[in-house]
């Protein structure tokens, strides 16, 4: 309880030098349990970056109960990653990546720069913490990628030294191992998971406006474009989109519960972004957004 002041302390002196607002999220298992704490948890991170917010997240350990514990804050960081569809996921350690043997005591020992996957094999093999600061270690960080992976985001396990080390990273010039799928194809795995994946909770007709800016502009739905609203989804569940004429035309993860979209459809942005569950104007926005039918009716 008192780490935790000193450290958001440490945090907001730190960001403010460059014009940065640190927020500190204190989390536990049981709000990724509960639905409704996780859209508050989701709705939180997303207006915290969307004002240019850095979200710092920590176990709340003061409270916490043995069950309900992370372990690390490598499985935490791992969990966040999912519910976010995060683009990547860093690990940084002391050690600037995986090798086939512990580079500390075998000289011979091989670095690993990418891998398709994490193994059982490698977990067994990893050993405990190498670093005198810190919880977890190297098979914390396999656990961790594993479990990130499983969600489809790609991770880094390496070092982080230096001024432009994030920014290599995200490049593919990090000091370590990259797993997983390159870092710039993260978006089209999350547009693949809501074309293929994700159970589809209802659907929403739109004009023929909507379908032209859908399809030929590249732009997000907005909430007056839509004409009906069917099914009993929930803010961030996936729909289908479909024309006047019934056919499918895209899928999207949804901003608007659907009994709200019904109060909402046909009305102006501003009017209706009161109802969205993230306060913002777009019923799906782009980055959710998958086309099933290529061409526009509207010629």
């Amino acid at each position: 309880a008192v780490g935790q002041s000193v450290l958001m302390q440490a945090y907001s002196s730190a960001f403010a030098q460059f014009g940065f607002t640190a927020a500190q999220l204190l989390l536990t298992r049981s709000d990724f349990y509960s639905r409704e704490r996780f859209r508050n948890l989701f709705a939180t991170m997303t207006t915290l970056l969307e004002h240019g917010a850095i979200p710092i997240i920590n176990e709340n350990d003061s409270v916490s109960v043995e069950e309900l514990t992370f372990g690390d804050n490598d499985m935490l960081s791992a969990l966040v990653a999912g519910f976010l569809h995060a683009d990547a996921l860093m690990l940084l350690t002391d050690i600037n990546g995986l090798y086939d043997a512990n580079p500390k005591t075998n000289p011979q020992a091989k670095k690993y720069t990418f891998l398709p996957h994490i193994t059982d094999e490698m977990i067994e093999a990893a050993g405990g913490s190498g670093s005198a600061v810190g919880t977890g270690g190297m098979r914390s960080k396999l656990l961790a990628a594993q479990k990130a992976l499983s969600f489809g985001v790609s991770v880094f396990i390496g070092t982080g030294r230096g001024k432009e080390a994030l920014a290599d990273i995200l490049a593919g010039k990090g000091d370590g191992t990259y797993i997983g799928a390159p870092f710039p194809k993260q978006m089209q795995m999350h547009k693949q998971w809501i074309a293929y994946h994700a159970p589809v909770a209802g659907t929403i007709t739109v004009d023929s406006g909507a379908e032209e800016a859908l399809l030929a502009r590249g732009k997000s739905l907005l909430p007056a474009g839509v004409t009906a609203v069917s099914g009993d989804f929930h803010a961030m569940d996936v729909v289908d989109v479909v024309n006047e004429k019934g056919i499918t035309i895209g899928r999207g993860q949804v901003y608007y519960a659907a009994a709200d979209l019904e109060k909402v459809k046909g009305l102006p942005s501003e009017e209706a972004r009161q109802y969205s569950y993230l306060h913002r104007p777009e019923v799906i926005h782009r980055d959710n957004w998958v086309t099933l039918r290529k061409e526009s009716v509207s010629k």
